[in-house]
C-alpha cells in the first residue's frame, strides 16, 4: 500500500495564490477585468494538481450565434508572469479544463495544436529552453491521442535545436522545423567590433530518421537591408546577434514549396522547395504583388495557406511591436492574390472585442464551416468571428503578464492511458477527474471492504473537470473507495486506484486497465505507472530522459519583445 495526500497538501500550499476558483467562466466580470481577482485568475481542483486559467467571456454566445459556432475544443498555451501554471491546456465550450499538459510533466510550451500524422490527428508540442530575445533551443514532440510521445523532432546537423516559433507536419509525414543561428556579422556600421548575426534557418525532417531532407538560410536569399529591424532596436551588440528576419512560421504546400512569415522585414516570402529561391514577396519593400486597399500588414505572425488553394492566406497582423505601433488595432485577415493582376486584396478581416495592437504572437484560423478562430498573442485574449469577419464570442484569460503564443479550435477524442484521479475530502465527500479524457459522460461510484470487490453505490454524472462525489450514497461507510469512467453508451472506459479514507491505495484488481479501443494510433494497454506523490494522476513520465534543465529554464522566463 502506498500513502498519498499529495493533490489536499498542494491545494493547501496554492492557495495563498490569488482568485483560485473551481471551475467554469465569469462573464463580463469587471472585478476580473480591472486585476481585482488577480492578473491571472485560475482554477483549482482536488483530484488534480492543474490551475489552468479561468476564463472571463465578453462576448458569450446569444440564441442566434450560439449555431453558428464551429464545433471543437479550445487550444491554449498559457505562458508569462502573470501565469499560475504554464504549459498547453484543452479546455470545451464553456472554459471547463479537458487536458492540462502541466499536469502531465509538460510546464512550458509555445507551439500547441492539432495537426496530421499518418491519417491520424496528433498533438504537436514544443518543448526546450527559450532565449530572452525572443527565440529558442529545443525540440518538437509528436502526441497520440492517448497522449503518449509518438516522436520527437529537432533540427539536423545545425547549431541548435528547433525553434520555438512553429512546427508543422507536411502531407509527406516529414516535419517543417525552424532554428536561429548566430554567425558572425560586420555590424562596424552600427559601431559593433566582432558583430553577429541571426541567419534564419527552415529545415525538413525526415521525422522517423531525423535527417534533413532541405535546409534553407536566410542570409543566403534575403539581404539584411530588405529588413526594418536595425541592430540598435534588437539590442545586437557583441554578444548579442542581430535578429534582422525573425522567421515565425513556415509550411510545405502541395507543390513542395514554402510559404514563411518574416515579422522583422513585415512581409511573407514563397520559396522554391528545392533551389531554395524566392518565388514571390507578399509585403515588405519588395513586394511582388501591389498591396490592395488595407492590406499592409506589420510584425504580422502565422502565415498560412487556406481553402486548399494558392490564392487566399490567413495572417495575423500585428501592427505593432515593443519599439512601434502602426495601426490602433491588431487584426487577423485574409488576402486573396491575383498572380495575373499582381495585386493582393482584402478579402475578410477580423477585430478584437478590446481594440488594441498585440506586440507579439498571434493566430488565425479559418474554421472547417467558414468561420474564423482567432489568438490575440500577447494580450490573453482569443475570439471567434463568422465568414465575414464579426465577431461572435470573445474571451479573457487573464489580466497581467498572461498570453498564449497562438490560439486554436480543433475536434479533439482523447484517451489517456493514465488512471482516473479519486482523491477522498472527508468521511462524506471525495472528488474524480481525469486529465485528458474527452468522453466521460457517468462516473460510477464503488465501495469496498478488501480492494479487491465492490458495490455500486452511485452513478454521477460528469460535472466540468471534476466531479464532486457523495461518498453515503450507499448508506455504508466503507474501508476502500473507487470510480470507473462510463462513456455516454454505458461501457467502461477506466478505473481509478482503491483510495482509502487515511490516504491509502491500491492497484485496480485483473481486468480493470483503461480500455482505449477507440484510440487510433497507439495501443490500448494501460501501462501508466501507479499514482505516487511526485506522479499523482499516474501519467507515464514521457520527459523522464529529456532535458530537465531546458524545462526549468523555460519557467522561469516571462514574455519576450520580438516574439
Amino acid at each position: 500500500m502506498l500513502s498519498i495526500n499529495f493533490v489536499v497538501a498542494l491545494s493547501l500550499a496554492i492557495s495563498w495564490w490569488p482568485a483560485a476558483v473551481q471551475a467554469g467562466a465569469y462573464y463580463g466580470n469587471p472585478d476580473y477585468q480591472n486585476g481585482q481577482l488577480g492578473d491571472g485568475p485560475f482554477q483549482s481542483f482536488v483530484s488534480s494538481n492543474a490551475t489552468p486559467p479561468d476564463w472571463n467571456v465578453w462576448q458569450a454566445p446569444n440564441d442566434t450565434t450560439n449555431g453558428t459556432l464551429a464545433d471543437g475544443l479550445i487550444f491554449l498555451a498559457p505562458r508569462g508572469s502573470a501565469t499560475h501554471q504554464g504549459g498547453g491546456c484543452i479546455f470545451n465550450q464553456t472554459g471547463d479544463l479537458v487536458w492540462s499538459a502541466a499536469a502531465d510533466g509538460y510546464l512550458q510550451t509555445m507551439q500547441f495544436a492539432v495537426q496530421q500524422y499518418n491519417g491520424q490527428p496528433v498533438i504537436v508540442m514544443w518543448q526546450g529552453a527559450f532565449s530572452q530575445a525572443g527565440y529558442g533551443n529545443g525540440y518538437n514532440l509528436i502526441l497520440d491521442n492517448q497522449y503518449k510521445v509518438i516522436a520527437n523532432v529537432t533540427t539536423s546537423g545545425l547549431a541548435s535545436g528547433a525553434d520555438i516559433h512553429d512546427f508543422t507536419i507536411t502531407q509527406n509525414n516529414t516535419g517543417v522545423v525552424l532554428a536561429y543561428i548566430s554567425e558572425p556579422y560586420d555590424l562596424s556600421s552600427s559601431s559593433i567590433p566582432n558583430g553577429t548575426i541571426l541567419n534564419n534557418i527552415v529545415q525538413e525532417i525526415n521525422v522517423t530518421t531525423g535527417e534533413a531532407m532541405f535546409t534553407w538560410r536566410s542570409l543566403d536569399h534575403i539581404a539584411p537591408d530588405e529588413c526594418y529591424v536595425s541592430p540598435a532596436v534588437t539590442s545586437a551588440s557583441q554578444f548579442v546577434p542581430w535578429d534582422y528576419f525573425h522567421i515565425n512560421s513556415a509550411e510545405k504546400d502541395s507543390k513542395g514549396n514554402f510559404l514563411i512569415s518574416a515579422r522583422h522585414c513585415h512581409a511573407v516570402y514563397y520559396i522554391n522547395g528545392t533551389s531554395g529561391d524566392i518565388l514571390w514577396r507578399l509585403g515588405g519593400k519588395n513586394s511582388t504583388f501591389a498591396m490592395g486597399n488595407n492590406t499592409a500588414f506589420w510584425f504580422q505572425h502565422d502565415a498560412r495557406w487556406q481553402a486548399d488553394n494558392d490564392t487566399l492566406i490567413s495572417i495575423f497582423d500585428n501592427e505593432a511591436a515593443a519599439w512601434e505601433s502602426h495601426a490602433p488595432t491588431a487584426r487577423g485577415i485574409l488576402l486573396a492574390l491575383d498572380y495575373n493582376a499582381q495585386t493582393a486584396n482584402l478579402v475578410t478581416e477580423m477585430l478584437p472585442y478590446n481594440r488594441t495592437v498585440s506586440k507579439s504572437q498571434g493566430s488565425t484560423q479559418l474554421l472547417a464551416n467558414g468561420n474564423y478562430f482567432v489568438g490575440w498573442g500577447q494580450i490573453p485574449w482569443f475570439s471567434e468571428h463568422d465568414t465575414m469577419g464579426n465577431l461572435l464570442w470573445s474571451v479573457q484569460f487573464g489580466v497581467g503578464d498572461v498570453q498564449s503564443y497562438r490560439a486554436f479550435r480543433y475536434a479533439w477524442s482523447g484517451y489517456p492511458t493514465s488512471f482516473p484521479s479519486l482523491t477522498i475530502a472527508n468521511s462524506t465527500s471525495a472528488f474524480t477527474s481525469w486529465n485528458g479524457a474527452t468522453d466521460v459522460a457517468v462516473w460510477q461510484l464503488h465501495g469496498s471492504n478488501d480492494a479487491v470487490s465492490t458495490d455500486l453505490l452511485a452513478n454521477v454524472s460528469k460535472q466540468g473537470f471534476e466531479t464532486p462525489l457523495d461518498l453515503t450514497a450507499g448508506g455504508t461507510t466503507y474501508l476502500w473507495y473507487q470510480v470507473a469512467a462510463m462513456n455516454a453508451s454505458g461501457s467502461t472506459l477506466g478505473w481509478s486506484w482503491f483510495v482509502s479514507g487515511n490516504g491509502s491505495v491500491a492497484p485496480p484488481v485483473s481486468g480493470q486497465a483503461a480500455v482505449s479501443a477507440s484510440s487510433s494510433i497507439a495501443s490500448s494497454t494501460a501501462t501508466s505507472a501507479p499514482p505516487t506523490s511526485a506522479n499523482p494522476s499516474g501519467a507515464s513520465p514521457v520527459l523522464g530522459s529529456l532535458t530537465g534543465v531546458a524545462l526549468a529554464m523555460s519557467v522561469l522566463v516571462a514574455a519576450f519583445i520580438l516574439v
